[in-house]
């Protein structure tokens, strides 16, 4: 572990930088659902991607920014709870590819699988050209 607190290279700012993107592609109409590694970072998420763009409203698990939400989940629930929905998901960079200290190498595989399924939907890029920043 580093002196940041976060395993594998990962840093605050790689988190910030997520949130924030996240924040600006729900300003355009999509909604995104913001994976982290266990329920107990939700609220510090939550209130970081707050202050980096202010929202419309806010609840205990999501943020409101027009029509669209950052809907904030654990990884253990994220499978079931993903199923059917229809906007981006973003992983917590806790996750990421080399993961983190609360998910095993089988949930974090899934995790990959639910990613992936649910922006099939949307072209190569689309995330990133939506969370550009704003003009």
């Amino acid at each position: 572990m580093q002196e940041t607190g976060h395993h594998c290279g990962m840093t605050r700012g790689q988190r910030e930088t997520r949130l924030a993107q996240c924040a600006r592609v729900a300003l355009k109409g999509y909604p995104v659902a913001y994976v982290l590694p266990n329920q107990s970072d939700r609220r510090e998420a939550r209130d970081l991607c707050a202050h980096l763009v202010t929202p419309c409203a806010m609840q205990v698990d999501r943020l409101h920014y027009g029509t669209a939400v950052v809907w904030f989940i654990d990884a253990k629930s994220a499978d079931y709870r993903t199923r059917g929905w229809s906007g981006f998901v973003a992983l917590d960079p806790d996750i990421g590819w080399c993961g983190g200290p609360f998910i095993d190498l089988g949930l974090r595989r899934a995790m990959r699988d639910v990613r992936d399924l649910v922006n099939l939907r949307f072209p190569e890029g689309e995330f990133e050209r939506l969370a550009g920043e704003p003009s």
